[in-house]
């Protein structure tokens, strides 16, 4: 056991989100996803559906993750955004 894990300290935990592995990666699901993301935007950058989706999709294909782009320019917590947008139930 190394000193850092003695001291109270936890190891990292590594998830990795393999398509169909934690979630079904469907149309429908992303689907879903896509829209609580947007909605989230609408919600708290206080934009247009129209424009909250293309801000979406922008961040996506620049960062390859729309939370990435919330998180750089807008502050955006990811543990806050993920808790709103991700939640699937009966998944």
């Amino acid at each position: 056991m190394s000193a850092d894990l003695c001291q109270g300290q936890r190891a990292p935990i590594w998830l990795f989100d393999l398509d169909n592995t934690l979630h079904d990666a469907s149309k429908a699901v992303f689907w879903r996803l896509n829209r609580s993301m947007t909605d989230y935007i609408v919600q708290h950058l206080g934009l247009a559906h129209a424009d909250a989706d293309r801000l979406r999709m922008h961040y996506w294909r620049r960062y390859g993750a729309t939370l990435l782009g919330l998180e750089k320019h807008h502050g955006i917590r990811a543990s806050h955004f993920l808790a709103q947008t991700h939640t699937l139930p009966g998944l």
